[in-house]
């Protein structure tokens, strides 16, 4: 895993980081399922305390609001934005079987505004790119979850201004 501390115009500050990791036995697909699908997201992301779909855009794209837990002495945090998905197997490496990726970018909605008089709204853009890697060259009907690897590459860039309380 990599990060560095950067600060953006007006002196906030923007924490970059990029993680790269190897799933032996599940494809991209179903990886990507569970970090996508909404139904999946308070069982895997141990930072929230609550999250709600603010609107179903397509079956591949959707604004999320997420409330995240209160670390001492940060103000409430709370991010709200679009995530969509895509299969783009024109980008996929060598040898590799599909590509997935899944884009989130922070927004504004008016009719959404931040729950606590003393929180903030997390500024956020996240990508991550799931490769199915099939080993041995086997033909798919022949395929065991031994015979797959998922290759994954996250990366993530955060804002948060008037952090602390």
């Amino acid at each position: 895993m990599y990060t560095r501390e950067e600060t953006a115009e007006g002196g906030l500050p923007v924490d970059p980081l990029k993680a790269v990791h190897q799933v032996q036995g599940v494809t991209a697909l179903e990886f990507m399922h569970y970090f996508y699908d909404d139904k999946y997201k308070m069982d895997w992301d141990h930072t929230l305390n609550g999250m709600n779909v603010v609107e179903r855009i397509s079956r591949d794209t959707m604004v999320l609001h997420q409330k995240h837990k209160t670390v001492w002495p940060a103000a409430p945090r709370e991010s709200l934005f679009v995530s969509h998905i895509r299969r783009v197997d024109d980008l996929k490496t060598e040898g590799a079987y599909d590509l997935y990726i899944v884009c989130n970018k922070d927004v504004s909605r008016t009719d959404v505004p931040v729950t606590s008089s003393s929180g903030v709204r997390v500024g956020l853009t996240v990508s991550m790119i799931c490769e199915t890697v099939v080993k041995n060259g086997k033909a798919l009907s022949e395929l065991s979850r031994d015979d797959v690897q998922c290759n994954i590459i996250y990366v993530s860039q955060g804002k948060s201004p008037n952090f602390m309380c």
